[in-house]
């Protein structure tokens, strides 16, 4: 029996590593498991709007973000210009965003929402009040070049709230 396993069935033939206070034998003291791989393929984009910049979002204007945070996937592009995400690479794509709204002229609500190739993928809405409106989608893209914009689907202007950020995206690569 080997003196440093608090088990009696433990012998030195069994064992396979000895710690100063501990056995590490097969049957009383299993062998841990491995820790997970981390795969290092996955990425993705985040940018925001943030102070100063454009405090307003007309009815079906994208939201331009101007303020790139992180962009660790080459198969994402963003443009500036048009507030266009391009998506590369054929994969699955987990979107998170928010924006932080104060007010309309005359819509009783705030209605943002998340276009993949110009169509309506979800929308984030809330009664008028100062607000914060969030979403998360899971797209799907099978296309060489599937665009995602975020749109305000409200009706009407929108006055964002002078806050930093106005506005978040995040857009990450699910597939290795």
């Amino acid at each position: 029996m080997n003196k440093n396993c608090y088990e009696s069935f433990c012998d030195s033939e069994q064992l396979t590593r000895c710690f100063p206070f501990r056995c590490r034998c097969i049957k009383c003291c299993p062998p841990r498991p491995k820790p997970p791989v981390i795969c290092n393929k996955k990425g993705g984009y985040q940018v925001q709007l943030t102070s100063p910049a454009k405090v307003f979002v007309a009815d079906k204007e994208i939201v331009k973000f101007n303020t790139v945070i992180n962009k660790s996937d080459k198969n994402i592009t963003y443009n500036s210009e048009t507030g266009r995400f391009t998506l590369l690479k054929p994969s699955n794509y987990l979107v998170n965003w928010n924006i932080s709204v104060e007010g309309t002229a005359t819509a009783p609500f705030f209605s943002f929402s998340l276009c993949v190739n110009n169509r309506i993928y979800g929308t984030a809405t809330a009664p008028i009040a100062t607000s914060f409106l969030s979403s998360s989608s899971l797209i799907t893209a099978n296309d060489l070049s599937t665009t995602i914009e975020l749109l305000n689907t409200t009706g009407d202007t929108v006055r964002l709230h002078e806050i930093s950020p106005m506005a978040n995206i995040v857009i990450a690569n699910i597939n290795n």
